[in-house]
């Protein structure tokens, strides 16, 4: 319901996790209204980071920018960026997960539930497997 009806930002943070965050921020790219809002509303979080991680993965696009004009538009806010694309394959939140861990992300930046609910609850989705299996701190905003 945070997600659906607060109009700001959630973060879940593993129970296990007890380390410091930030430093590395990735952002699951899929060029969505909702990815978009998520960047904008963590902006404080992305102009403090070290780095900036943009991951997209190969056949998870919706309409709009692509990664590389995400990229364009933070590094004019002076945030360092770089470009990550996982292979399509498998779940795009598993593969977005696995293109973080590889690139040492501890933050993840995810709009939420770009799908329906109902189709989400049915055949599964990028949110859902993030939810699910993160095993980092992520930001969500629908």
């Amino acid at each position: 319901m945070a997600l659906f009806e607060g109009g700001r930002p959630v973060m879940l943070v593993p129970e296990t996790w007890s380390s410091p965050f930030g430093d590395t921020v990735g952002i699951a790219w899929n060029h969505a209204t909702e990815s978009a809002r998520v960047v904008a509303l963590s902006m404080p979080i992305l102009v403090k980071a070290k780095k900036v991680v943009v991951i997209s993965v190969d056949g998870w696009v919706h309409a709009g920018p692509d990664a590389a004009a995400l990229q364009r538009y933070l590094e004019g806010h002076g945030i360092e960026t770089e470009g990550r694309t996982g292979a399509s394959g498998v779940n795009a939140g598993d593969r977005s997960l696995e293109v973080a861990a590889s690139a040492g992300v501890d933050l993840l930046v995810k709009g939420a539930y770009t799908q329906s609910r109902l189709t989400q609850m049915i055949f599964g989705g990028a949110t859902r497997a993030i939810l699910d299996r993160a095993q980092i701190p992520v930001v969500f905003a629908h």
